[in-house]
Order: structure tokens, then C-alpha cells, then sequence
């Protein structure tokens, strides 16, 4: 299946505020808010929250977004924090086009399971299973590519990719993952 398969991409015309994504595998559960303008963000890495099936995701983002259960609402970041999206630390990803160095912003951003379970907006609950996230900076010329596994023991692993589509040298100074 590719990336092109409405299926299992988020397009523009999704609710970013209600599309999330539960995997669920040895009593470990994670709750990701996926958004076509912008990164994944974790909204809960823990204890199995189960099934979640008849809850609204507008309910689920409240109760677990920055406005709900979470102790530091100023923490909320996607897993890699730009300073663009109002990141007040330092940026995840530093680096610079022949020594001019700019903010990066992932406006756009397609997300896939590998499982090829349909991705819809609102509430999609899975077991383990790795999610592919395709984010572009068309400003910096800038691609991402971000993987986020669950695995059938319960683990949580994720890698990431910088790209450089711009004409001018990039410089990657530094990449790291935000995990809340």
C-alpha cells in the first residue's frame, strides 16, 4: 500500500483536533493525537488504558491534552519539538543551509500504520503495530520521516530522518526524540 492510499493517510481534511491513534499491547497503551499540519504528539505512554471504543476523541484529547489529566500542560510537544510550535526549549531539530539556520515547521503531514489498518479520523484503536509519519518543511526544504513502534511486548521504540530537498548543503547539528 503507498503512501498515496487515502485508507491510511490523514489528509488536510481531517479533524486535527480528534484524530488519534491507540495501540495497545501487554498491558501498555499509547495514545497519539495525529495531526495533518503538523507532528504526532503522545498524549499517554503507560498502563493500559483499555478499550477506548464508544469514547468521542474530542473527549480523549480533553481529558488527556495539555487542558485535562496531563501535570504539565506546558510539556505537550509532538515527538520532535519545534520551536515554530511555540516549543519553549530547545529545538529537536538543529541544523542550517549553508549556515543560515531557521526554525523548522512541518506543516503537512501523512501518517500510515504498517499493519495497513485504515487510519480514519476520530478514534482508531490497534494492537502492536508501527506507525510511518511524513512531514515536509517546504520553507527550510525540509522532509521527515518519524517511526513510532509498539511492539507485541509492550515496548515503545522510535527513530527519526531528516532529509535535506533544498538546493543549498544542510548541516545537521543535532536530531532527538521527545518522549513524555
Amino acid at each position: 500500500m503507498s503512501i498515496g492510499d487515502a485508507a491510511t493517510v490523514f489528509s488536510v481534511e481531517h479533524d486535527t483536533a480528534a484524530s488519534l491513534l491507540h495501540m495497545r499491547a501487554q498491558s501498555v497503551s499509547l495514545l497519539v493525537q495525529l495531526k495533518p499540519a503538523g507532528l504526532p504528539v503522545i498524549l499517554h505512554w503507560g498502563a493500559d488504558l483499555g478499550d477506548l471504543d464508544g469514547l468521542s476523541a474530542p473527549a480523549l484529547v480533553a481529558a488527556f491534552g495539555p487542558t485535562g489529566l496531563d501535570p504539565l500542560p506546558s510539556m505537550m510537544s509532538s515527538l520532535v519539538p519545534e520551536v515554530s510550535a511555540a516549543w519553549s526549549s530547545r529545538a529537536a531539530l538543529a541544523g542550517s543551509h549553508d549556515g543560515r539556520t531557521a526554525a523548522a515547521s512541518f506543516t503537512v503531514s501523512r501518517s500510515r500504520l504498517i499493519s495497513e489498518t485504515p487510519v480514519l479520523p476520530g478514534l482508531t484503536e490497534v494492537g502492536a503495530d508501527t506507525l510511518i509519519v511524513e512531514a515536509e518543511d517546504s520553507v527550510n526544504g525540509l522532509a521527515l520521516d518519524l517511526a513510532l513502534q509498539l511492539t507485541s511486548n509492550g515496548l515503545v521504540r522510535c527513530r527519526a530522518g531528516v532529509t535535506n530537498k533544498n538546493v543549498a548543503d544542510y548541516r545537521l547539528e543535532g536530531l532527538e526524540l521527545f518522549m513524555p
